[in-house]
């Protein structure tokens, strides 16, 4: 058996047309169901690392958060080289 998490960035809808979304981006993880508990258990070892032992409430990982040229949402006053880090 196989996950998969899809996901898409650069559109709110049905307005193909809109200016302020002239790119969609559409990305995804399969993942084995024996590798998952692994994964995971890596994956949160690094972000909660990172976070220094906690997440913020309601933690979700978003790209345009971490990447922005000064933080967004739980990334906020960050400096720039410690979020690459992570990424």
């Amino acid at each position: 058996m196989h996950f998969f998490y899809l996901d898409e960035s650069g559109d709110t809808g049905a307005n193909l047309e809109d200016a302020q979304q002239p790119i969609f981006v559409l990305g995804g993880v399969n993942l084995r169901d024996e590798g998952w508990n692994t994964t995971y258990a890596a994956l949160s070892d690094v972000i909660t690392g990172y976070f220094g032992g906690t997440l913020p409430t309601g933690f979700e990982l978003h790209g345009c958060e971490l990447l922005s040229p000064n933080g967004e949402g739980p990334f906020a006053g960050h400096p720039i080289d410690r979020r690459l880090q992570l990424v």
